[in-house]
């Protein structure tokens, strides 16, 4: 089974440690195995682990003082992709690893609420929490929430090697070891990589023998390839929704397209440390506001994204499990150039002679909007930019090359708005915290790349992680959202419900997936008829 992809990845391990980069989660699904996965029906199910921990018992006892612990047993015959067996020692030096705070994620969930991973015997592990963690079950509110790497490879050059050449190793990519339904068999760099069916993979081996998954940068050489069957899925935004309008209109005989649970999210992020913005004006909400009423979210999905995009107002989608909550809470901001105008003179700045907004002690607003875009979101991105400029807003629109979009530093101090893409999941929420913001003290790793603070936000998000109660995380959701599209510290665009084509064939890919999982979870039961 051939994939294809757009980019490289600079890893297909499943958490990126220490550095800037990407990882790719419809290809990390293939090399690797965690605690749980999520189904169908967004049932949290074991994967490396005979059980899931249950609240109340002995596997999740819950202490007077607000700590826990959890217990795992890991399945017999557990093996990474070398054959060597995996233990309890992994998943405690897997901890040891990511909690070194030079890696910069020793703060991230769930790691700031451990204090100690305990291998009891070679397949029990025990976890001792610091506070409640309403995913201490399952770790897999994220894809990639706790994976566990192999002591017997890493330990020695964790224990000698710096920061900087432990985080390069080649492990983390061409000599990666994982426990995933494929083993890496071959990497050649700018072309293509290998995975291997693993015999000993833990939910079974895989019915195809072989995955290859070819790197293409160009969306109709992608689209040739599957309409000649020498791809099988495109994946990873490997191609273009124009292609996939095509698809739809020319080949639906022979490709199927697999509905993406949008588990992705566009947004434009607006610079909030004073000493990067520019204009100051950015760190008005009304102005924010007001750039969100300019944005015609319907008319840009329709014209440049076929109208296959999700509109997003927040970062979840309204399809999670807490989607009622999150209508609850979240403030909508339509196209309305009136009601944008009103907000630019509420706030001081006034159209000129030459159409554009100025003020008396500022000058012309001028801001830069960056992005990373490629294909039709660079189309997008001009379309924001034409319309912004036509209701008043100098606004100066560029794409940032590779080699910039790959420094942390320079990513994180853009000093007027960056459109990215990112996940929107609801273990993201918490990354908008201030404790996650990016700084040089952790090498300027975090979600939080605007520098976003806000007292209120953090009150509620700290115990969201830390509630066991369903119903009163769905209420902390809706106080999360209100505060969060209240406040405004990016625009959201859209859900990236970018469908992915597949042979009529190819029998296993589940549709109507939840946000949750991952579209290819069961991948080991793919075969072709």
């Amino acid at each position: 089974m051939v994939y294809a992809t757009r980019t490289e990845p600079g890893t297909i391990a499943p958490r990126i440690i220490g550095q800037a980069g990407s990882t790719l989660v419809g290809i990390q699904v293939i090399f690797n195995a965690l605690v749980a996965y999520v189904d169908e029906t967004a049932t949290a199910r074991p994967h490396i682990v005979e059980s899931l921990p249950s609240l109340n018992s002995d596997s999740w006892r819950v202490f007077p003082d607000g700590r826990m612990e959890t217990t795992y047993r890991l399945k017999p015959g557990l093996r990474w992709h070398d054959g060597t067996p995996a233990s309890a020692g992994d998943f405690r030096f897997s901890w040891q690893v990511y909690t070194k705070p030079e890696y910069g994620i020793s703060g991230a969930p769930p790691f700031h609420a451990i204090d100690e991973v305990v291998a009891v015997d070679e397949r029990t592990v025990l976890i001792r929490w610091n506070r409640l963690y309403a995913d201490a079950a399952s770790l897999a509110e994220s894809h990639d929430e706790f994976p566990i790497v192999p002591a017997h490879i890493l330990r020695e050059p964790f224990e000698t090697l710096d920061v900087d050449a432990f985080v390069n190793l080649p492990f983390w990519n061409r000599e990666f070891i994982g426990l995933g339904p494929y083993r890496l068999d071959r990497w050649e760099a700018g072309s293509f990589l290998e995975g291997v069916a693993f015999d000993s993979y833990t939910l079974g081996r895989p019915k195809i023998e072989r995955v290859r998954i070819v790197f293409i940068e160009d969306y109709n050489t992608t689209l040739a390839n599957l309409l000649s069957n020498q791809v099988h899925v495109a994946t990873d935004n490997s191609i273009a929704l124009a292609q996939i309008d095509v698809i739809k209109r020319e080949a639906s005989d022979r490709l199927s397209l697999l509905a993406d649970s949008g588990g992705a999210w566009r947004a434009t992020v607006f610079q909030l440390r004073p000493e990067y913005v520019s204009p100051q004006s950015l760190l008005d909400h009304r102005v924010r506001a007001a750039l969100a009423h300019a944005f015609d979210k319907d008319t840009l999905n329709d014209g440049v994204y076929f109208g296959l995009y999700g509109p997003a107002d927040f970062m979840v989608n309204s399809q999670s499990m807490f989607g009622p909550a999150i209508d609850r809470g979240t403030i909508k901001y339509p196209f309305d150039p009136r009601r944008s105008e009103q907000l630019m003179n509420e706030a001081g700045l006034f159209r000129s002679a030459d159409g554009f907004y100025a003020s008396d002690l500022d000058g012309r607003f001028t801001a830069d909007f960056k992005s990373t875009a490629s294909g039709a979101d660079v189309t997008a991105l001009a379309a924001m930019a034409s319309t912004w400029r036509q209701l008043g807003f100098n606004v100066q629109e560029s794409i940032v090359p590779v080699a910039e979009a790959r420094n942390a530093e320079l990513g994180n101090t853009f000093p007027g708005m960056f459109t990215r893409t990112s996940n929107s999941s609801i273990a993201a929420i918490p990354g908008f915290t201030t404790a996650r913001i990016p700084r040089p003290e952790n090498r300027w790793i975090g979600p939080n790349r605007g520098g976003w603070s806000s007292a209120d936000f953090d009150r509620v998000a700290e115990p969201f992680t830390t509630t066991l109660d369903t119903q009163a995380r769905a209420d902390q959701v809706t106080q999360m959202a209100r505060t969060f599209t209240a406040e405004l510290p990016v625009i959201s665009q859209f859900f990236l419900n970018r469908p992915i084509p597949y042979p009529v064939e190819l029998r296993g890919p589940k549709q109507g997936l939840p946000v949750e999982a991952n579209w290819n979870y069961n991948i080991h039961e793919w075969e072709f008829s």
